[in-house]
């Protein structure tokens, strides 16, 4: 048929009347409804694009326009395929190109009729195309079948899992007009491809082809190739191009080429150019092909990165990138020909490294397409940035996320079951336990005396109660120690703020809870703020009541999200979605907005810009708080150190550029808060952290908790007398992987040798440990010495067990070695710590204890050990509290010592 104009084909007749009587009435008579500027606002917000209004307008008033002046075209296209369906009967429809117009005419009317509609490549297609073709998670799926060109595209449609039936591989149909021959005359240096920018992207413009073109003429002739073509797409390319190679002086410098690609490829030594067909039709004759891809020619970093054909650095951004390419004689692209040209493709296997960044991006931008933030809010506050979906705890709440790892993995040896949402009632009930729970402790904060007055600035410390310790005869906040007890060396003015952690004894006890927490001030040595009692009565009720109706809102939103279906990649998450944002109502959402209220009570009561100092970094139980306090004013200013070794794994610390808000207030989007900067222990997390963080606002100082390790081994491993002649052996769990490390000594009734001791996390009950003992019939006896912290008993350890905690880094620092036990059936949590054992089943852990030599191992660190640890780390040379307060210090605009300066 003719592609432009449908109805003058050779193989089509004289339209009948009543196929054009049919398109009239079907083809609307004006869009004005659809294409009105608020509508328009609407679509752009959801790609997070705010344009002018007066643009906007004449935007709606040019599409309005335009579509009046080609309507009676649609018509009669409409009406030609109609009449083609109805008259060949076709069981499928092969569309060639997956945005031209009247081929999407013919697929929807195709789709009308029950006919499969099946996608072939126009060309040789090389980035992602989900946004194109469809995914019920955007909208309806526009093809039934896709015919992947080569191995390359089928990977690619396989790991974004595109809603399609069926793929079918085949061999690059563009490759038919070629044929190989050895030895051709290389009449060219290179050959220059004139570009059509991809006018889908939001940056693209088609102005943007003659700047492109005379960049890569520039660094062509800069890197002395002499015979220079450029090769036309089509002869109305002359009207731009002869023009702009006059003005710039390369008019009689370069040969024209028109015709097939085919014709000249292998005529040239290299070739510049951008994403197009040709990098295959340049590969499969060998030929270096060195891809330019410049912003305004529409190709987002997202897209190119889905290639998997390029080389690492392969695609030139800016001239000096294409100069520093024309140096690489391989060109861009990898010289693998069963990926790009073959059709027996490897079956590919789904990792965990996938599921994590396809959860990462899709939590990152679900919430912006559905709605959810705006629809689900407490003073402003998105509730979704407080949910357990944000919270990403796959080290405790990992059900639901290795539901999704399996469903992504189409196991079909899995029952991969739905999972069950709670009733509403039970919802409902959980809310309303909570209320009485926030009430009981609002009653039993009337015991304390009234609280002493904390005037002045300070740089407030900010923490949880339980993260409170005993250490070397005083008492310190576990995740700073002694550091604010420094304050005054540096200029400034220490205090602390935290929130209580109330037990069911304390309510048994108030009298002894009241003197616990009346003590904290002298024993903590600076002034101590507790946030609890300037939570009101008045907001408890109005955070539950606020719940409530948010719940109900949710719940009718539940219905339309069951209905239409959520998916994540490929795999359906809608069931997921609505049973861990109900746990949220009931758990993490009242714990966060009663924080979030009693830290705004407080900012209120104080007065003045503060100061504060935190360890809650990005995770999403802080995130209400951060809100609240930007609402108070947007100058106080937090300072987040990294409390805990961080992995891409950890996927509470691990996000997407797009979830906070750098933009401050006026920025109208439910963009999450952050602090203001960020305090980490070594390259490794900075590293990750920029990915999405501002790295102006990082600063590496080492960890804060170390110093006090420093102080005790800078001088070698303290061995202390043991009363047997056994080693010991330290079990040193972290939160939510007791289980992973017990489990591995199951069914053992001796360890010759050696002397379990088990030092647990401080959040866990040792009812729990008990459980677990119980519950994996653990025969070895396992030793308990409360009194002594982890640091304490690795003293006299030969070998630390730990699963996620950065104990097993930790203790090299005191001189023991480590093993982290990992369950290969569970998320990991943790990655690339070269010199550090894991191990996953009880023989590789007993392998270990045999082959453990304690006298080696005290010798010192083995030079990937200590490489491991300086990355992570930075420096174990106790001064991590001065370069925490010297870096503070450089913040400007900090309260400080009076007298005292920078």
């Amino acid at each position: 048929m003719n592609s432009r104009w449908p109805w003058r084909g050779a193989y089509t007749r004289t339209l009948p009347p009543r196929c054009l009587l049919d398109a009239e009435r079907h083809v609307p008579n004006d869009f004005e409804a659809l294409l009105e500027p608020a509508r328009l606002v609407d679509v752009l917000q959801r790609v997070n694009v705010h344009w002018d209004n007066e643009l906007i307008e004449a935007l709606s008033e040019s599409m309005v326009g335009r579509y009046q002046l080609y309507r009676g075209y649609f018509v009669w296209t409409v009406a030609a395929y109609q009449d083609m369906l109805d008259s060949y009967k076709p069981a499928e429809l092969v569309v060639g190109s997956e945005f031209y117009e009247p081929y999407l005419i013919a697929a929807h009317l195709a789709k009308t009729k029950g006919i499969k509609v099946s996608w072939l490549v126009d060309g040789y297609l090389i980035v992602d195309i989900e946004k194109r073709i469809g995914k019920a998670s955007l909208g309806p799926a526009m093809f039934d079948r896709i015919y992947a060109i080569a191995c390359q595209h089928e990977r690619r449609i396989l790991k974004s899992r595109l809603d399609v039936q069926e793929v079918v591989t085949v061999a690059p149909p563009i490759l038919d007009n070629h044929v190989l021959k050895d030895n051709a005359p290389k009449t060219f240096d290179a050959i220059i491809m004139t570009w059509i920018p991809n006018d889908l992207g939001m940056d693209g413009r088609n102005g943007s082809r003659p700047n492109t073109l005379v960049d890569a003429l520039r660094s062509a002739t800069d890197a002395g190739f002499e015979k220079l073509a450029i090769k036309i797409k089509h002869h109305t390319e002359r009207e731009w191009l002869l023009p702009i190679l006059e003005s710039t002086g390369y008019l009689d410098k370069v040969t024209l080429l028109e015709g097939p690609f085919s014709d000249h490829v292998a005529s040239t030594r290299r070739i510049i150019g951008g994403i197009s067909s040709a990098v295959a039709e340049a590969t499969y004759h060998d030929i270096p092909y060195y891809i330019y891809e410049p912003l305004a020619n529409g190709y987002s970093a997202a897209e190119i990165a889905s290639a998997v054909i390029f080389a690492e650095g392969g695609v030139a951004r800016t001239p000096a990138e294409l100069d520093a390419l024309l140096e690489r004689p391989e060109g861009s692209v990898i010289n693998d020909r069963a990926l790009l040209f073959g059709t027996e493709c490897p079956q590919l296997d789904w990792s965990w490294d996938q599921t994590r960044e396809l959860y990462i991006t899709w939590v990152a931008q679900w919430a912006d397409r559905s709605g959810i933030k705006n629809a689900l809010q407490w003073r402003g506050f998105p509730l979704w940035w407080a949910s357990t979906l944000i919270a990403k705890d796959t080290a405790v709440d990992y059900v639901w996320y290795q539901a999704l790892h399996e469903r992504l993995c189409g196991l079909a040896d899995k029952q991969l079951s739905p999972m069950s949402p709670l009733s509403h009632g039970t919802v409902y009930a959980g809310i309303l336990k909570s209320l009485f729970k926030e009430l009981g402790k609002w009653l039993l904060l009337r015991f304390l005396p009234k609280r002493p007055e904390t005037g002045g600035e300070r740089v407030w410390f900010h923490g949880l109660e339980y993260n409170l310790i005993h250490a070397r005869g005083g008492f310190c906040d576990r995740m700073y120690e002694q550091v604010p007890l420094d304050d005054h060396k540096h200029g400034f003015t220490s205090a602390f703020i935290f929130r209580l952690n109330i037990k069911s004894a304390d309510f048994l006890h108030p009298g002894l809870w009241r003197k616990k927490l009346t003590d904290y001030a002298s024993r903590l040595q600076r002034d101590v703020e507790i946030l609890d009692r300037y939570l009101f009565l008045a907001d408890i009720i109005q955070i539950h009541a606020s719940l409530i109706g948010n719940y109900f809102k949710f719940s009718k939103m539940a219905k339309r999200l069951q209905q239409q279906g959520v998916r994540v990649g490929h795999a359906e998450f809608s069931d997921i979605l609505i049973l861990e944002m109900q746990k949220s109502f009931m758990s993490m959402l009242p714990w966060s907005l009663t924080y979030a209220a009693m830290f705004e009570r407080w900012l209120q009561s104080s007065g003045g810009d503060k100061a504060l100092v935190t360890y809650g970094e990005t995770l999403a139980p802080m995130r209400a708080v951060y809100f609240a306090t930007k609402k108070n004013s947007p100058r106080h200013r937090w300072v987040s150190i990294q409390h805990a070794t961080i992995y891409k794994n950890k996927m509470g610390f691990y996000h997407r550029y797009s979830e906070f808000n750098r933009s401050g207030l006026e920025d109208k989007r439910s963009i999450s808060p952050m602090p203001d900067y960020y305090f980490v222990h070594g390259s490794q997390f900075a590293d990750i952290l920029s990915g999405f963080y501002p790295a102006g606002n990082i600063r590496i100082t080492g960890c804060l908790k170390y110093d006090s390790l420093y102080r005790v081994y800078s001088q070698g491993r303290r061995l202390q007398s043991v009363p047997s002649d056994d080693r010991i052996l330290l079990l040193a769990p972290s939160v939510g992987d007791e289980e992973i490390i017990l489990k591995v000594l199951a069914g053992l009734r001796a360890l010759p040798g050696w002397r379990v001791m088990l030092s647990k996390h401080p959040t866990v009950s040792q009812e729990w440990i008990n459980e677990l003992i119980r519950r994996n019939e653990i025969a070895l006896e396992i030793g308990f010495d409360p009194s002594k912290s982890t640091v304490q008993l690795m003293e006299s350890a030969s070998l630390v067990v730990c699963s996620y905690s950065g104990i097993a880094l930790e203790s090299f620092f005191v001189g023991v070695p480590s093993v982290r036990v990992l369950n290969p059936e569970q998320p990991p949590m943790v990655e690339d710590e070269p010199g550090v054992d894991h191990v996953t089943t009880q023989q590789e852990l007993l392998r270990v204890l045999s082959e453990l030599d304690q006298v080696k191992a005290a010798t010192g660190l083995a030079p990937e050990v200590s490489r491991t640890l300086k990355r992570y780390f930075y420096k174990f040379d106790g001064l991590a509290a001065t370069r925490f307060w010297t870096e503070l210090g450089q913040l400007g605009d900090l309260p400080r010592q009076q007298g005292m300066s920078g």
